[in-house]
């Protein structure tokens, strides 16, 4: 494909994504002109923080403080009207308190493409993986109301995607990193489970440093003979590589690619040494791992870990004039208290409670708006649940789960097999596979970040608690998927658009759901596939 055209295809697409993720939130944005579900809480302290009414909240203050800004912007917006109550938050037009949150979700499917973009160098790869995200139906739900769980992504990704800018370069990262720790304490300050971003950092960061630590510190010429010579049986994984990263080079150039060399593998050790020395082009030149590696841990603990604390102990300046009653510390303490007190998932604690380990399968959302009525001898049900796009989730934790037990075994590879510890990590982490172990593991440490320390907490929780780590569970699919658009067999290209197409009338299905639509007891009945899904 000619540049100027591929240029054109992604700036439609991406244009495209964009115009469907706006148009999914806001049609309809006061269809309820009330308070929903959480928004009692968070639209009510929203409009405290402007009109400086002291109260208590069990989250940090960041995401109310967003909606409060949302809310004085609107009283300058030609849209006024009336709420549906008579006093506080009420009195205001839900879409007052409804459209920043509607704003920062239409960006998330752009946030999610440029990181797997960053991670993946892949344009194809961020345009399916924006593609994907925009077809999550928990995320349009939760954009759609006064909630802040969108504010925790928003943060979360553009933490990621600083990151991921930092260890790129090898000049001028600080700046970057700076923006990512202050990205990653925003996260921290819309709520406490924000930190799973963080942590995600510093596992990929943990593994950087492993595999170099791997690599013997002797070997760092890549013209080493003996590393040559090590190679010699590994030619034929050489040669899948070299196909692979070709493909990809034929498809798209980008300037994070060298220019192309030597069309085969060389038969001989010296020229493997030059093949290695010169970094073959086929192997891309900022290999995130290797990025990582580079950054000094004194600056990484500075950046993103002292940085992060810095914004999250600011954000509270504001909300402890308003309400001194409780310091900083006695208020982690209080907030630490009220969730350790919150019943677990058994019993009637809530009727909308799960376990972790059923999010991924979908199968038990939240209800957040219900309504029914009797019109001549027919029932009409209106119906909102936080509930995930099915065969979306489905199809992303098959990914996830593909995708964190190849890298498990690519990791099992590198530790035991000495012929990999003889020559230089670039070469190690891309020979070990035909697939980027840099995206494999990236993708992996980031859903497990976000998902497995909820195996630690005993209070309730709900499927929006898994909304951080579907993002990596899109991805994953994303990138499972834009490896069979490349393969040269009409077949296995033909499972990429065929997938999308099934997450997108799967989408249109279950709209009503997402947005609050009148259906018929039938229609309704039709799109509850599980008991549990009432």
């Amino acid at each position: 494909m000619k540049p100027s055209i591929q240029t054109s295809f992604v700036v439609i697409a991406v244009l495209g994504v964009l115009f469907f993720a706006f148009v999914c939130r806001f049609w309809g944005l006061s269809r309820f002109n009330e308070p929903v579900f959480d928004e009692v809480y968070f639209a009510t302290y929203g409009y405290n923080y402007l009109k400086g009414i002291e109260f208590f909240d069990v989250h940090p203050p960041l995401g109310k403080y967003i909606i409060a800004i949302g809310l004085w912007i609107f009283q300058f917006l030609p849209l006024q009207q009336a709420g549906s109550g008579s006093e506080g938050v009420a009195m205001i037009s839900a879409f007052g308190y409804r459209w920043i949150g509607a704003a920062f979700g239409t960006l998330i499917p752009l946030w999610v493409g440029i990181l797997a973009y960053k991670i993946g160098h892949r344009i194809s790869f961020g345009v399916i993986a924006g593609m994907l995200t925009a077809l999550d139906g928990l995320l349009l739900v939760e954009s759609r109301y006064a909630l802040i769980n969108t504010y925790l992504l928003t943060f979360g990704l553009l933490g990621l995607i600083c990151f991921l800018m930092a260890v790129d370069r090898r000049h001028g990262r600080t700046f970057w990193l700076i923006l990512a720790g202050i990205g990653f304490g925003a996260c921290w300050s819309v709520k406490w489970n924000g930190l799973g971003f963080l942590l995600a950092v510093y596992g990929f960061y943990a593994l950087a440093l492993l595999l170099s630590w791997i690599a013997p510190k002797a070997m760092h010429d890549p013209d080493s003979s003996t590393a040559a010579n090590s190679l010699i049986p590994l030619y034929p994984l050489i040669e899948s590589e070299r196909l692979d990263i070709e493909a990809t080079q034929k498809s798209e150039t980008t300037p994070e690619t060298t220019p192309e060399i030597s069309p085969k593998v060389p038969a001989k050790p010296g020229l493997l040494a030059k093949f290695h020395r010169n970094r073959t082009a086929r192997i891309p030149a900022n290999n995130s791992l290797r990025g990582a590696a580079r950054i000094p841990l004194p600056l990484f603990a500075l950046t993103l870990a002292i940085v992060p604390a810095i914004v999250y102990r600011l954000s509270w300046i504001y909300h402890l004039k308003i309400a001194p009653s409780y310091g900083f510390w006695e208020m982690q303490k209080q907030i630490l208290g009220y969730h350790s007190q919150v019943g677990g998932n058994v019993g009637d604690t809530h009727p909308y409670c799960s376990p972790w380990y059923s999010w991924p399968w979908m199968i038990r959302p939240v209800g957040y708006y219900f309504k029914s009525w009797q019109a001549d001898g027919k029932t009409t049900v209106i119906d909102v649940h936080a509930f995930g796009t099915p065969v979306l989730w489905w199809f992303s934790t098959l990914a996830i789960v593909g995708t964190v037990i190849i890298v498990a075994l690519w990791l099992w590879r590198i530790g035991r097999d000495d012929r990999l510890r003889q020559f230089h990590l670039v070469a190690a982490v891309h020979l070990v596979s035909p697939i980027n172990l840099s995206v494999g593991s990236f993708i992996a440490i980031g859903y497990a970040a976000n998902f497995l320390p909820w195996m630690l907490v005993s209070r309730c929780t709900y499927i929006y608690h898994y909304m951080g780590a579907s993002l990596f569970s899109f991805l994953a699919l994303a990138w499972v998927l834009d490896r069979v658009w490349q393969r040269p067999e009409l077949q296995l290209r033909a499972i990429a658009p065929t997938v999308i197409l099934i997450c997108f009338v799967a989408f249109l299905f279950w709209s009503p759901i997402f947005l609050g639509l009148p259906l018929s007891r039938e229609a309704f009945e039709l799109r509850m596939w599980m008991s549990s899904w009432y």
